[in-house]
């Protein structure tokens, strides 16, 4: 395979081994001597505060539907716009890799 780059050719040849490792020295790579590092965390107080978001906004919901006063409602209303706002914000993967707690493993 030839590819000109800048007006010069350039021959690459996937099949022949590296300069270094004809004249007989390996070259040693840090990624493959290296076993992939594994991190362990947890999650729980995050799904603890997205569940209670949840129940709180069941509730909000519940209780705006039963309501007969147009006062209360609006407060209601208000109130679960700001649950679903912050329930939006928390419940994510961003979120949750942000607020993991490492376990150190």
């Amino acid at each position: 395979m030839t590819m000109e780059i800048n007006g010069n050719y350039n021959h690459y040849r996937p099949d022949y081994p590296k300069q270094e490792e004809a004249d007989g020295e390996k070259i040693s790579s840090d990624k493959s001597d290296k076993t992939p590092e594994k991190c362990t965390g947890n999650t729980d107080k995050v799904d603890r505060e997205i569940k209670q978001l949840k129940e709180e906004k069941r509730k909000l919901e519940q209780e705006l539907r039963t309501t007969l006063d147009t006062q209360k409602a609006r407060e209601l209303t208000r109130k679960l716009a700001q649950v679903e706002q912050e329930l939006q914000q928390k419940d994510n993967d961003s979120y949750r890799r942000q607020n993991t707690v490492s376990l150190g493993l």
